[in-house]
């Protein structure tokens, strides 16, 4: 039997195998388990439905990224600069799993939260014990969070997605309180 850890990526690439020639509409729970061969309780053991294993796979390949910043001169750019190109080699699939649902459902608005909790814990790494941050500081990040995934979501529908150029523009587009706790 497979660790928890590995299950969850299993029915991922499961997921995004679909995800390359079917719309994630229409995919269900049991096209994805009959793809990897495993059940749907053992889905369901893991995750609520389709949605949540989204989530979980999104969240999974941004974090692992952001948790290596600060560590061996990799920073912030490297993240982003990393992140996008994932997305570029993905670009097909990672489409169609942030337009297959709409309204209180849809993923992308998931996404933008998570992005600001993701940038939130690293910002809350860097503070010092007894430091606080300055006043504004969790709207400017839900500005630049929402901001920046509208913006890299938006360039990843045109044919000529570079993921170098979103990542710098993401970069510059970072406000200095916020630079100074990502790069600090």
């Amino acid at each position: 039997m497979p660790k928890i850890g590995n299950t969850k990526k299993i029915l991922a690439d499961s997921l995004c195998t679909l995800a390359e020639t079917k719309p994630v509409k229409d995919i269900t729970v049991q096209d994805i388990v009959n793809n990897c061969g495993l059940t749907a309780p053992t889905f369901y053991n893991h995750f609520r439905n389709k949605n949540d294993l989204i989530i979980w796979y999104y969240t999974e390949q941004w974090s692992s990224r952001l948790e290596k910043t600060g560590k061996e001169g990799y920073e912030w750019r490297d993240a982003l600069h990393d992140g996008f190109r994932i997305w570029a080699e993905n670009r097909k699939v990672i489409l169609n799993l942030l337009e297959y649902t709409d309204g209180e459902e849809a993923i992308v608005e998931h996404l933008h939260d998570i992005n600001v909790e993701l940038t939130s814990s690293e910002i809350k790494k860097k503070l010092s014990e007894g430091q606080t941050l300055p006043p504004d500081t969790d709207e400017l990040l839900k500005f630049y969070c929402y901001g920046t995934f509208g913006y890299a979501y938006n360039t990843l529908k045109k044919d000529d997605f570079d993921p170098d150029r979103v990542a710098d523009i993401c970069e510059y587009g970072l406000p200095y309180i916020l630079k100074m706790f990502l790069y600090g």
